[in-house]
């Protein structure tokens, strides 16, 4: 038996995170289980969802959230199910305030990118409706401004060192009890950040208030 399911609109190309894994996993669970189905005989499936990845700075105490767009392939008939997922993300946005005592002053902003360091890999386990995943990436801050004036203090490439990042998560469940394997996905994780090096004369300040581990992440997709 032999099929290639393209799930969204070449716009969604390169899409969010490893979420989709979870949905793709799935399929090819129910695919691979089939009797007719062999290995041999089964073309991978390829997924698309958009959505978003969240991050908690916990030094910072704030919240950043990138659009982002994933394109995961799933080969069949294999178990456990390997799954890697290609993503892209949009640059997302920080900003550190004073509270609502001092008047919510904005003391500062940044704009931060993901940069993946290849796909994201692992697998899904259909017995336990688990999946493990882990992506590598460095983060970059591209823009950084203070006290609302539109001047960029980052006058250089202002990246960390490469970061491992292993997420957490299973498929939504149907009211009757089965996989809803076109249905919402989520996963979560930890991430720790590195120190960041040529970023001017940012650098010192940003690795004392910026870096460091506990930054909880939770990827949110909706299939495309």
């Amino acid at each position: 038996m032999s099929r290639t399911s393209r799930l969204s609109s070449t716009t969604a190309r390169r899409s969010a995170f490893v979420g989709a894994g979870l949905t793709a996993a799935a399929i090819a669970a129910a695919v691979a289980t089939a009797p007719s189905a062999s290995a041999a005989d089964l073309a991978p499936w390829v997924l698309h969802h958009k959505g978003t990845i969240s991050t908690h700075l916990k030094t910072l105490n704030t919240d950043i959230t990138f659009a982002a767009a994933d394109t995961t392939t799933v080969p069949l008939g294999k178990t456990p199910i390997p799954v890697t997922s290609a993503i892209t993300t949009q640059t997302g946005h920080a900003s550190i305030g004073t509270g609502p005592k001092l008047g919510n002053l904005k003391l500062a902003a940044f704009d931060v990118k993901i940069l993946p360091q290849g796909p994201a890999t692992g697998t899904y386990d259909p017995t336990k409706n688990d999946l493990e995943l882990t992506q590598n990436l460095r983060l970059q801050i591209t823009k950084a401004t203070a006290l609302g004036i539109p001047v960029n203090l980052i006058s250089g490439s202002c990246t960390t060192s490469a970061t491992s990042l292993k997420l957490s998560g299973d498929l939504a469940r149907l009211s009757t009890g089965q996989v809803n394997l076109f249905g919402a996905i989520s996963a979560k994780g930890s991430l720790t950040i590195p120190k960041f090096s040529n970023c001017g004369v940012l650098t010192p300040l940003l690795n004392a208030i910026a870096t460091g581990p506990g930054n909880a992440v939770t990827v949110d997709l909706q299939p495309n």
